[in-house]
């Protein structure tokens, strides 16, 4: 296995490939553990200056607007930490609870030489321009005496060429702000989640009116159904009813085998081995995962500590627990659980229609991962399972768009109907779907551990959130759309 298998106890857990003795990145990931935080930076009056040029020059320029404030050993170790897996020294500090992020951004724009912004003087019209802000992290307002002034939200290596791009044009530095990258993300929240809202509701049936539910006359369906199947069957009873119920029970016992066929077939099928865990920090991209819940306080602090426990870069991490904005009783539970850096909260507007997949297209446009996973409340996902599929994205190739892992339910033993529920759940994950992957059809997905290629989920339009069966809905628009699931 790649990299230390991280999990989250009560005593609190190591960050892999960073460590001191005493204070600095002693590495705590968990929410329970203290041990990284006792190093922090404070307010800018604890600032010891910028550092001379020749000291500057041997820390990336995101590290040396720490010099002075941070010991050098640590600073050391984040550059070397940040080598080895290819982020930014900030975000390793920052992942290490050495530097708060708004400590952070004030280092970095004095170091830049640019003012801190405040990302509530923004103006933002609509969704779309949102959700751009977003992505990009970069907005231009218009003054009326010059050019725009630009609002960053940076971080990590982008600082760099931010540095680059201020140091091409010292004019630059007059009419560029710095944001906290969350600080953006909860102003965008809090001002502008009915527009977010909005616009999430509205993409796939403006896109694709046909694949949304939100089209469908469901009485008008029933109504054309029931009509020419009366009308057929009518016509076979009256010309010769002995034949017509044969036919009928023709047609529902060829369904019900081809089923049972496939199943069977599907016990003799041998799936192919799981591919090598072989992928180098550097090359493990930024994966997001987002959980969707609703009146589920009781689980969120078991579910950050699974959470926790995935054994993936905590700086390559980006976790969001969405919930819906007047669910108070959960968002007090997640306010009262102190989060790791890599984890924040994502509020869902109160606009209809109020259903997951609605709140997964919102939380999308706050994920910033080049890969998706979607996790529920009560889920505890293998510590490697974010390792495995991108594993089996690679293995499967370019036109592999989705992962499905297995599901397992861990409750058999206590009723018959949990014995029951874990045999079904055993006959559809390690049984059927293995088989349809394998024979190339489309898969109905779980509704949970579903890995995703981000641009593949937007260019077919993300989840309906007209569709309650977001899962199958979405597995088969992926198959319609020419891509596979593993």
């Amino acid at each position: 296995m790649v990299g230390e298998a991280v999990r989250v106890g009560k005593s609190g857990a190591s960050m892999p490939g960073v460590r001191t003795s005493g204070a600095g990145l002693s590495g705590a990931r968990g929410p329970s553990a203290d041990r990284g935080y006792a190093l922090r930076a404070h307010a800018d009056s604890q600032w010891a200056g910028p550092p001379s040029p020749a000291a500057a020059g041997s820390l990336p320029v995101e590290l040396a607007a720490f010099e002075g404030v941070v010991d050098p050993a640590t600073l050391r170790q984040a550059a070397r930490r940040a080598r080895e897996i290819g982020v930014g020294g900030d975000e390793v500090l920052r992942t290490a609870g050495v530097v708060e992020e708004a400590d952070a951004t004030r280092a970095l724009a004095a170091r830049l030489g640019v003012p801190v912004g405040d990302a509530a003087a923004l103006k933002v019209p609509d969704g779309e321009t949102a959700r751009g802000l977003l992505r990009t992290g970069l907005a231009l307002q218009a003054r009326p005496d010059g050019p725009p002034d630009s609002f960053i939200a940076v971080q990590g290596r982008a600082v760099r060429r931010v540095a680059r791009a201020l140091r091409a044009d010292p004019g630059l530095a007059r009419r560029t702000r710095l944001i906290a990258p969350s600080a953006l993300r909860r102003h965008l929240m809090d001002s502008h989640g009915e527009m977010l809202a909005e616009a999430a509701t509205a993409d796939l049936v403006t896109a694709r009116p046909a694949a949304s539910a939100a089209t469908l006359r469901p009485l008008r369906l029933v109504i054309a159904g029931a009509a020419a199947g009366a009308t057929v069957l009518g016509g076979l009873f009256f010309a010769d009813p002995a034949m017509a119920l044969l036919l009928v029970q023709a047609v529902l016992s060829l369904i019900f085998l081809s089923w049972i066929v496939l199943r069977l077939a599907g016990c003799a099928y041998t799936p192919p081995e799981d591919p090598e865990l072989d992928l180098e920090e550097r090359r493990l991209p930024v994966y997001s995962v987002l959980v969707p819940l609703y009146r589920e306080a009781a689980v969120v602090p078991r579910l950050v500590t699974a959470l926790s426990a995935l054994d993936y870069p905590p700086e390559k991490l980006d976790i969001k627990l969405v919930v819906e904005a007047d669910d108070h009783e959960t968002r007090a539970a997640i306010a009262a659980t102190r989060l790791p850096a890599f984890m924040e909260e994502v509020a869902v507007a109160n606009r209809g229609p109020r259903t997951k997949p609605k709140a997964l297209d919102v939380a999308l446009a706050f994920a910033r991962g080049q890969y998706v996973a979607i996790y529920d409340a009560e889920d505890e996902p293998e510590p490697d399972q974010l390792r495995r599929a991108l594993a089996a994205f690679r293995a499967g190739g370019r036109d592999v768009a989705c992962v499905q892992a297995r599901l397992a339910v861990d409750n058999g033993e206590e009723s018959w109907i949990s014995g029951h529920f874990q045999a079904e759940y055993a006959g559809q994950f390690d049984v059927l779907l293995p088989v349809l992957a394998g024979l190339g059809l489309p898969i109905l997905l779980g509704g949970t551990s579903n890995h995703f290629r981000r641009d593949v989920l937007e260019q077919v339009g993300a989840w309906d959130p007209f569709n309650v069966t977001e899962d199958a809905d979405l597995g088969i628009r992926l198959a319609r759309a020419g891509w596979r699931t593993a």
